[in-house]
């Protein structure tokens, strides 16, 4: 189904008014407003960035990545640049004393005069295209963060006392605007194919862009149609029931990016974007997260996710009231949402220092089956189970159709590991050379060393599910998704909740190769005779033969945000035809 966003009358209704209205400089009252400790602690964090040295950048840092892979070296200086901007723009706001100012036109001077805003491993014409080993002037990518560096400048020019504002200006003109209006990149849904996290995420940044300068009222018609019709693409992409396709990591990247763009064209044109606020569709997005989550900063991470996430941050709350969801805003508030540090959007970090609060109460718990992504999850007060029951053809994807996550008591007992720090190879054709990817390091099969196959068609089949008072059910075939040198004709698997019984996983195979069980473990389990204990779940075995269990040491940084210890797969050949464990 397409969600009209009515690019008409969204394009008619325009305004002129300023999204910083009551927030530029010359108008303390705001400012002023801020509690005094938040006012001390953000002018302390812009003293911080004000005392350390601005990172360098240099063609030979750029370079990097065609050269070896590596992402992390040149991405810690850039978004160090924009984060250290960030924090002394904020605290010149607060403090308005003109202190900041100097240093923070030397930033925009050395932002300004690098010579491209996209990243390496985004420096590409076209999408999937060849990387550049270094960033062209004449001809600007507009990527993720050249969007964002474009609004961020132009945030920091409206709240600030710069002597850059013409520059910034141009800047954005140059690299942003005038390539977002005169070529057709793919995110933009311009030239048909399929949109992701991209097209919301890159269409905000330059409503804020547009939206924040003076510069650039002659072209918020433009900006404001062809934005529209993005998000009406990336709309029509996401199926009724809400589901992130690209998993909950990217929920923040997706969702949330859809909704500050929606909210953006809302203001500057009258309301007329209301209409999408109160689809159902658009309430499905914004609960999803309520859905992923297990407890604490623990969720259903399947794909390039991590299992433990940052708490909610503003604009979660904010999405919950546009569309009416008491559940998610109490959700955020619970949460005790904070911005991300990490985050670079100068324009968040505003809108969440005035983002009022009220009384928290407890969200009901969600569970439920996504059939646009083939997400399953249930629940009772000690069991949390989710299942991939989808394809292997997702963005983001991990060849994962079948495997389950499992936590007891809010312990993770069956895990999905998530995915290590992004290199060159992670969206390459050697990305399922990348062992996290694979699926004998999920809770899946294998079949003679044969394991699942990722693309479009490699999915689930026959997929039933049921949800009662006294046990929610998911069936599934995922032959389909294994290569025909399995030699496999049918995967039965069954995933079973009694409520307030146990969790039970029942497997049964018709093929010629004999499978091997993996099972990817929290902690290091206790092998006995039928039986694998992790922590205080107790796995009872029917139809095991031989146990091996392996230790894996976790050394990527990103995934031991998640796992810092060791975590451990257990490998279970079968002794006939079906496997069963029961879960206590």
């Amino acid at each position: 189904m397409r969600a009209s966003i009515s690019l008409p009358s969204v394009a008619a209704c325009l305004t002129d008014i300023a999204i910083f209205s009551g927030l530029t400089l010359p108008d303390r009252a705001a400012w002023q407003s801020l509690p005094r400790a938040v006012r001390l602690a953000l002018v302390e964090a812009a003293d911080t960035a004000l005392a350390q040295p601005f990172p360098q950048i240099s063609a030979g840092l750029y370079g990097l990545f065609c050269q070896t892979g590596d992402r992390a070296t040149f991405e810690a200086a850039y978004f160090a640049r924009r984060r250290m901007l960030n924090a002394m723009v904020i605290g010149e706001a607060v403090e308005g004393k003109g202190r900041f100012c100097a240093v923070i036109d030397r930033a925009i001077t050395q932002i300004c005069d690098e010579p491209g805003w996209q990243l390496p491993a985004h420096n590409s014409q076209s999408r999937g295209g060849k990387i550049a080993p270094q960033p062209d002037p004449k001809n600007p990518v507009v990527d993720l963060f050249a969007a964002e560096t474009a609004a961020l400048l132009a945030v920091a020019a409206s709240l600030v006392d710069t002597q850059l504002s013409a520059r910034i200006d141009a800047e954005i003109q140059t690299r942003v605007l005038t390539p977002y209006l005169t070529r057709q990149f793919w995110w933009t849904g311009q030239g048909g194919g399929r949109m992701n996290n991209w097209t919301v995420w890159c269409t905000q940044n330059i409503l804020i862009a547009a939206l924040s300068r003076p510069a650039f009222a002659g072209l918020r018609g433009q900006i404001a149609e062809r934005a529209g019709f993005s998000l009406d693409a990336f709309l029509a992409e996401y199926g009724d029931d809400g589901a992130c396709p690209e998993g909950v990591y990217y929920y923040k990247h997706a969702a949330l990016c859809l909704f500050t763009a929606l909210d953006l064209l809302n203001t500057v044109s009258a309301g007329s974007v209301a209409p999408v606020f109160a689809s159902q569709k658009l309430r499905n997005i914004a609960e999803f997260l309520l859905l992923a989550h297990i407890d604490g900063d623990n969720y259903a991470n399947f794909g390039d996710a991590a299992a433990k996430m940052a708490p909610p941050d503003p604009r979660v709350y904010r999405f919950a009231k546009a569309v009416g969801s008491a559940d998610l805003a109490h959700f955020a508030l619970r949460a005790g949402w904070a911005s991300d540090p990490l985050d670079i959007s100068l324009y968040d970090r505003v809108q969440a220092l005035f983002t009022a609060r009220e009384t928290a109460k407890k969200p009901s718990p969600r569970e439920g089956f996504a059939p646009s992504i083939g997400l399953f999850v249930a629940r009772d007060p000690v069991f949390f189970i989710a299942a991939t029951a989808g394809s292997n053809g997702n963005d983001h994807n991990h060849n994962d159709v079948g495997s389950v996550i499992l936590y007891k008591n809010g312990a993770p007992v069956l895990i999905d590991l998530g995915v290590e720090t992004y290199t060159a190879e992670t969206f390459s054709t050697a990305r399922y050379d990348i062992w996290t990817m694979q699926s004998s390091f999920h809770n899946l099969p294998e079949f003679g060393g044969v394991m699942q196959q990722a693309g479009v068609g490699f999915d689930a089949r026959d997929v039933r599910s049921r949800f009662t008072p006294d046990e929610a059910l998911l069936d599934m075939d995922i032959a389909g998704a294994y290569p025909p040198e399995a030699r496999l004709v049918s995967y039965q698997r069954r995933v079973l909740l009694r409520r307030g019984r146990g969790v039970s996983i029942t497997d049964h195979y018709d093929g010629e190769l004999a499978p091997i069980m993996n099972l990817i473990l929290a902690q290091k389990p206790k092998i006995s005779a039928g039986q694998i204990c992790v922590g205080d779940a107790q796995i009872i075995l029917t139809g095991a033969g031989r146990i091996e269990v392996e230790e894996i040491e976790i050394t990527d940084p990103r995934l031991a945000a998640s796992w810092p210890g060791p975590v451990y797969r257990a490998r279970l050949t079968f002794s006939g035809q079906s496997l069963r464990l029961e879960i206590t």
